[in-house]
């Protein structure tokens, strides 16, 4: 499982904002994970992964390594246990 899918999840379930208002996750991890989305969608409509990625750092005020670094975090695989 990719970290993207587990934030997603917790997300949808309402509890990643439970998590940030209570301190145990940082809010960074809310801005990484739309960087993320907003970098696959502009992937899309561009079709050129280096013009998504500054055009997502320039629309949320960050550095192009900031982008990079928010895609390699959020695509990360883990092993999860249930």
């Amino acid at each position: 499982m990719k970290v993207i899918e587990l934030i997603d999840e917790l997300k949808n379930s309402g509890q990643l904002g439970e998590l940030v208002k209570l301190g145990f996750v940082h809010p960074s991890v809310i801005v990484n994970r739309n960087m993320y989305h907003a970098y696959n969608a502009r992937v899309v409509t561009t079709g050129s992964k280096m013009q998504a990625m500054q055009d997502v750092a320039e629309n949320f005020g960050v550095s192009f390594e900031s982008v990079r670094l928010a895609r390699r975090t959020m695509d990360f695989e883990f092993v999860r246990q249930d």
